[in-house]
């Protein structure tokens, strides 16, 4: 190995170290000093080193996650202001209020993530599309659906003189 290669720094703990704290390629080979090209072609040749990749945004993906869930469950404290004025808009009186705020939607996401099978959203196209068809077969075909109204049509005007003369 050469004297050079032995003098350059290596910049992967660095940038697998960060990579783990937010899971962002771009800040992580920020901090490290490094190209993301350079990072790129190194997970691309190297093995171990995209494993160790792997690993480090499933680490961030799990912080991420507990920082959810305590914005959801437990909350996050807030601070905000509020400002009585009287009749001439002068301040009378300013009030400095703390909450915690948790949030519902965190809670729903997590789980829809945890058990997709009892809270997703289940929407099925082929089901709809059959019902939509079967609608459809049910209602004379020249008439629009029960409750639909014939749209006009856009974009075309009616012809005004231009053509063949009736004779």
């Amino acid at each position: 190995m050469s004297t050079a290669l032995k003098r350059r720094r290596d910049w992967r703990p660095a940038f697998l170290e960060k990579l783990a704290e937010h899971g962002n390629i771009t800040a992580a080979a920020k901090a490290a000093v490094v190209d993301r090209k350079t990072i790129y072609k190194h997970r691309a040749n190297d093995p171990k080193f995209a494993e160790a990749w792997d690993d480090a945004i499933d680490t961030a993906i799990d912080r991420l996650e507990m920082e959810l869930l305590k914005r959801a469950a437990v909350g996050e404290k807030r601070v905000r202001t509020e400002t009585v004025t009287d009749a001439d808009g002068k301040v009378v009186s300013t009030k400095r209020i703390e909450e915690t705020v948790k949030s519902d939607t965190l809670l729903i996401f997590q789980l829809k993530a945890l058990r997709p099978e009892k809270y997703r959203d289940n929407f099925n196209l082929g089901q709809m599309v059959a019902e939509l068809a079967a609608s459809r077969d049910q209602e004379p075909a020249d008439e629009p659906p029960a409750g639909a109204e014939k749209a006009p049509r856009r974009g075309r005007r009616p012809r005004s003189g231009g053509g063949e003369s009736a004779a």
